[in-house]
């Protein structure tokens, strides 16, 4: 079930007759390029992500994909299956780039989505299909604004030795 924003309740599935919130058409490249780099695939539903400011976090990516609402809303899905198709569109970005740029050693996800959304969005990611994946946290008041959060088929982090009676 889904949380409202503001209300701090939970959301309702929409209306039968409503139409839910549609996804813009896709705007990826068709060319392949088998160059190491990084990517950048930015998903915006709750608020439009900044394209100037992501790549001051990655400053040339091999390859930057987007994916986004047609009107961005804050409390735009009110149920899982609305929010299926932007999940599918995440797994069909992160499928492009591993089909079309096989060299993307990192893929960089800029998010501004609910959280139902961005665990859908979690779900999609192969271990075995797709390259590290880097997730951002958001802070406005921050220079530059996204900080790296949770790093997804990423190396094991290095184990510390447990410390001495003489630590």
């Amino acid at each position: 079930f889904t949380h409202h924003h503001r209300q701090r309740a939970g959301l309702q599935p929409g209306e039968p007759d409503a139409e839910p919130p549609r996804l813009r058409p896709r705007r990826w490249p068709e060319e392949r390029d088998r160059s190491e780099g990084e990517a950048i695939i930015r998903v915006s539903t709750s608020h439009p992500v900044d394209d100037k400011l992501t790549r001051r976090r990655v400053p040339e990516p091999l390859v930057e994909l987007d994916i986004s609402l047609e009107q961005t809303q804050e409390d735009a899905f009110s149920s899982g299956a609305e929010m299926e198709p932007v999940a599918e569109e995440f797994k069909a970005a992160l499928d492009h780039i591993a089909d079309r740029f096989p060299g993307v050693k990192k893929i960089h996800v800029f998010a501004s989505v609910q959280p139902g959304v961005a665990l859908l969005l979690g779900t999609r990611i192969s271990p075995t299909m797709h390259p590290p994946v880097q997730t951002y946290q958001f802070q406005r008041t921050d220079d530059p604004p996204h900080h790296a959060a949770i790093l997804i088929n990423g190396p094991p982090p290095i184990e510390e030795p447990p410390l001495t009676e003489e630590d």
